[in-house]
């Protein structure tokens, strides 16, 4: 681990949000490794695409700044879907109920 260096993500070597290279960078490993560890979180159990998007907004830049898009897409994929597609089902559970 490198103390010396704080947990940043760069703005060189990023794929999507520079997670995984800030990751490398901290822990002194190969990027692709965590890369890889992100693929099979995802593929056994999809957590890893939950844990990308929190460390994606918890991670700050390497400016210090934090990015509001994950924010964004767990409240789109966790709240707005699943209330349009309640708001879509209502009348037919409605209608099941009375036929």
């Amino acid at each position: 681990m490198n103390r010396a260096m704080p947990l940043r993500r760069p703005y060189e070597n990023r794929m999507i949000a520079g997670v995984a290279s800030g990751l490398g960078r901290y822990f002194d490993i190969d990027p692709t490794l965590v890369r890889i560890a992100w693929a099979l979180f995802t593929l056994f159990g999809g957590s890893g695409i939950l844990f990308y998007l929190i460390a994606w907004f918890v991670i700050p830049n390497e400016d210090g700044t934090r990015s509001m898009t994950p924010l964004v897409i767990l409240l789109i994929f966790f709240f707005l879907i699943p209330l349009l597609c309640f708001l879509f089902l209502l009348p037919f559970e409605i209608l099941g109920a009375i036929f």
